[in-house]
């Protein structure tokens, strides 16, 4: 048992009931990338005897895990609940007052590392999502014939890229209980509809400029869209979007969906938020700066980009 599990048990019993339960459930442990260990910023890190007795906790609690998973479904389930807020007070009894204020803390990062080797078949979104977003909740009525979350998915796919948006490259990530749908950062007009030609999805880095970009520069505004599908509500974090993250989004996304996604049901309570971020450059070529207070609501963009009429049921 390594160090990292020691860390990882004790947060996700403090930070989430969800993760902690998918991290134990798993019948042994498996092995960590040590890029992952170094993460961990060194003020979170543990004594010898603080290991050891997490390394202890955790082996006990697989023991016992094991043994009531023999049971009836029924029986099991009730007792894992309980085994489970057991353990995750025995952690937090073992943190020094300074070791649970600092683990507040932890980065979003490491977060989404956590669930990454926790659930996630993917890479995933960040979740919540950073501030700086308009968002609208789409219409029931667009999904009600889905049972599988795939067939969500192929609703926003087959949307996104229809001749009226032409969305060409979408990407893929993982959040909890759902998956995000992520579209390239275009630029935009004034009246929030896209830029035509080659232009659209430049992301401000023109091939060709005129003499007139260097004595008036050539401002630009950006978005990107985002389609969360998920039965967990959510809000913003504290930390900004920025434009690296926006840009990076698209190119680390999953080609596809996988199955072991697509193949969840669709349940009572899922819904697909639209977030929309925009991005302004002062001139040509020059890198993107976040509108953490966006000119156009998520709507308007929906309508501009063409993306509500495509959706329609």
């Amino acid at each position: 048992m390594n160090h990292f599990k020691s860390a990882l048990l004790w947060y996700l019993c403090i930070m989430s009931d969800l993760a902690f339960a998918q991290i134990t459930s798993h019948p042994r442990p498996q092995s960590t990338p040590q890029v992952i260990m170094r993460r961990i910023p060194t003020r979170y890190a543990f004594s010898t005897e603080q290991q050891r007795r997490f390394d202890s906790l955790l082996r006990a609690y697989k023991i016992k895990a094991n043994d009531l998973r023999r049971m009836s479904p029924v029986v099991s389930e009730h007792s894992l609940m309980i085994l489970q807020t057991e353990t995750r007070q025995k952690a937090s009894q073992l943190l020094t007052t300074d070791q649970k204020q600092n683990f507040q803390a932890l980065s979003q990062d490491t977060l989404i590392m956590a669930f990454d080797k926790a659930v996630a078949p993917i890479k995933s979104f960040p979740f919540p999502p950073p501030i700086g977003y308009t968002y609208a909740v789409l219409d029931d009525a667009i999904f009600s014939s889905c049972q599988l979350l795939g067939d969500a998915s192929n609703i926003i796919y087959r949307a996104i890229t229809s001749s009226n948006c032409n969305y060409g490259d979408v990407g893929y990530y993982a959040i909890p209980d759902g998956f995000v749908v992520v579209t390239k950062v275009e630029e935009i007009n004034d009246d929030a509809t896209s830029v035509s030609g080659s232009d659209r999805f430049s992301e401000g880095r023109y091939q060709s400029m005129s003499l007139l970009d260097f004595f008036a520069p050539r401002k630009g505004y950006f978005r990107v869209f985002a389609f969360l599908v998920t039965d967990v509500p959510f809000n913003a974090t504290n930390t900004p979007v920025t434009a690296g993250n926006a840009l990076e989004w698209i190119r680390m996304a999953a080609n596809v969906l996988p199955d072991a996604i697509k193949k969840k049901p669709f349940k009572p309570g899922y819904n697909c938020t639209v977030i929309v971020y925009e991005f302004k450059s002062e001139e040509a070529n020059t890198h993107l700066s976040p509108l953490l207070s966006p000119r156009f609501n998520a709507q308007t963009h929906l309508q501009k980009s063409h993306i509500a009429e495509s959706l329609q049921p």
